[in-house]
């Protein structure tokens, strides 16, 4: 199932009200698209457990640093620089392996199109560095897969925690749960919870939006 923001975001609004509130109040998220391609791959590295300030940071010293991102190019750049740019030890390690993988062609970036979502999510798996957030991510932003749900998302539990009203953050297994009434279209869930975390959580427009007391 291909992601549809527009079209998935009525389903939702329809089978559960507090989507409907959210959607009313603050409307629906722009479509957010990027390449399948290693650049995307490093971002995804670069991005993980760290603010969105902060790996923008690091992302644009990288892309200072190297104008053509290509897997020899970063395996030369080396871990020290990858070090100083501002990658931990773990994230400059998955990424110089990621690089070797593609060039050793023991991954291939352009096969993942092909395979269902838990076979495409175990392949991205395999990599060092890459468990089932940057696999998810990856499956939503890249492919388009219509439902993908990133259950260990901080931004995802916190604005789920506000939306539905609940006094403690769920726990990956307990937002599981809370998604199953979202399936098939769990991809654009996360989408409007995200966008609601930027737009109310996140800002703290704590004046709680009419429907959500």
């Amino acid at each position: 199932m291909n992601l549809d923001i527009a079209g998935d975001a009525k389903k939702l609004a329809t089978s559960d009200p507090h989507f409907s509130e959210l959607i009313s109040k603050i409307g629906l998220p722009r479509e957010r698209y990027r390449e399948p391609t290693l650049a995307t791959l490093i971002h995804i590295i670069v991005s993980q457990q760290i603010s969105l300030t902060a790996a923008e940071s690091i992302w644009r010293k990288f892309n200072a640093e190297i104008s053509n991102i290509t897997p020899n190019s970063i395996i030369n750049l080396g871990a020290q620089r990858l070090r100083e740019i501002g990658f931990t030890r773990s994230k400059s390690t998955a990424t110089l392996n990621l690089c070797q993988q593609m060039q050793d062609k023991t991954f291939d970036i352009n096969a993942i199109s092909s395979m269902d979502d838990h076979n495409a999510k175990n392949y991205i798996m395999r990599l060092r560095g890459f468990g089932e957030w940057s696999a998810s991510i990856f499956l939503i932003f890249c492919l388009g897969r219509g439902d993908i749900w990133p259950s260990g998302d901080v931004a995802l539990q916190e604005a789920t925690r506000s939306l539905k009203k609940l006094s403690f953050r769920p726990t990956p297994k307990q937002m599981d749960k809370i998604s199953l009434a979202w399936q098939p279209w769990r991809s654009t869930a996360a989408h409007l919870l995200w966008h609601y975390y930027a737009e109310v959580v996140r800002n703290k427009k704590i004046k709680k939006l009419e429907g959500f007391q």
